[in-house]
């Protein structure tokens, strides 16, 4: 009985102090979704973070898209506009998008039109309020599409990436080294 109690001791200090420092949407990430993300195989480092739970996007506080996760993790504190610091008029899901995205929104169509849009994870989207009428997923799977920023998963056992062409697993587990990357030709690198 002592050294169960114990235990859940343990794993209840280091859920909460993994929670502490970690800021998502301006708002402490409670111990929780702390606990949901260590069962996941996430860890989370001490920072301040935006995330979209419609599109699994995520980013650092300032700045833009840096990965794609799951949508609809639990967070609970929503999306402020100005998180990723704006001043390009275009809004998805309620975030002013970051001049580097808007920036390769107009690379990709051409234009890149103000306005307050919604969009899901397939990256399927439309004018807030109204019908799908595009959609981003070809962006991201032509060689990454905006620059080269290809999607990726990081999980138990080491990250997952791609840029729609070529793909790759790097392990976390430094005692096993294992890397594979694999090209549009079927050669892969070990």
């Amino acid at each position: 009985m002592f050294r169960s109690c114990t235990i859940l001791l343990a794993l209840l200090i280091s859920v909460t102090a993994m929670a502490e420092g970690v800021f998502v949407n301006r708002a402490p990430l409670d111990a929780q979704v702390a606990n949901y993300f260590a069962q996941e195989g996430i860890r989370l480092q001490p920072g301040q973070y935006w995330y979209d739970a419609h599109t699994g996007a995520w980013g650092f506080e300032g700045g833009p898209t840096v990965g794609v996760t799951y949508p609809g993790l639990p967070i609970a504190a929503p999306l402020p506009a100005d998180i990723s610091g704006g001043g390009t008029g275009i809004f998805i899901n309620g975030r002013e998008i970051h001049p580097s995205e808007a920036m390769a929104l107009r690379n990709y169509f051409g234009q890149a039109i103000p306005g307050r849009y919604w969009l899901n994870a397939a990256g399927v989207g439309g004018y807030e309020g109204g019908p799908a009428f595009f959609n981003l997923a070809p962006m991201f799977s032509n060689h990454g599409g905006s620059g080269g920023r290809g999607l990726g998963h990081n999980g138990r056992g080491g990250s997952v990436i791609s840029d729609g062409t070529t793909s790759g697993f790097i392990s976390s587990d430094p005692s096993h080294g294992v890397s594979v990357t694999c090209g549009p030709d079927g050669g892969c690198i070990y």
